[in-house]
C-alpha cells in the first residue's frame, strides 16, 4: 500500500471523528468549541495514526509531537474555522463548508507532515521497490 494510500486512510479516519463531533457538538458548544473538541480527537488520532501506519514510525519524540501540534494549530484550529465561518456566511450549510475547510487542510498537513514532521521517516516509507537484478 502507497504512502498516500495510507495517508488517506488514516485522514478518513480523522476526518470521519472530526466531522461526527462537530455535526453533534454544533448546535449545543457553537462553531469554535465544537471545532476545537472535534479537531482535537482528530488531532490526536492523527498524531498516532501517521506516525505508525502512515510513515511506519512508532518512534514518537517531543520535537515530532510539537511540530504536528503547530502544524495542525495552524491548518486546523486557525484556517478551518475561518474558513467554515466564511463559507457559511457566503451562504454554505455548516457541514458542507466543514467538509471544504478539511479538503484545503489535507493539503497543507500532508506537505507539512511528510516534508517537516516526519521527513527522515517519510524517506523510509516511500513506495520505491527495489529492483531485482536480471541474470
Amino acid at each position: 500500500m502507497s504512502t498516500r494510500l495510507r495517508f488517506a486512510l488514516v485522514g478518513l479516519a480523522n476526518t470521519g471523528v472530526d466531522v461526527g463531533l462537530f455535526a453533534l457538538l454544533h448546535e449545543p458548544l457553537g462553531t469554535v468549541c465544537a471545532n476545537a473538541v472535534s479537531t482535537s480527537a482528530g488531532v490526536l488520532l492523527g498524531l498516532l495514526g501517521h506516525g505508525r501506519v502512515t510513515f511506519r514510525d512508532a518512534t514518537l519524540t517531543p520535537r515530532r509531537a510539537l511540530r504536528f501540534l503547530l502544524v495542525n494549530a495552524v491548518a486546523l484550529w486557525l484556517a478551518q474555522p475561518l474558513a467554515i465561518s466564511v463559507l457559511t456566511r457566503a451562504g454554505v450549510g455548516v457541514v458542507p463548508a466543514k467538509l471544504l475547510a478539511v479538503g484545503v487542510g489535507v493539503v497543507l498537513t500532508w506537505t507539512a507532515y511528510r516534508t517537516w514532521v516526519w521527513g527522515e521517516a517519510a524517506g523510509r516509507a516511500t513506495d520505491v521497490r527495489p529492483s531485482v537484478p536480471r541474470p
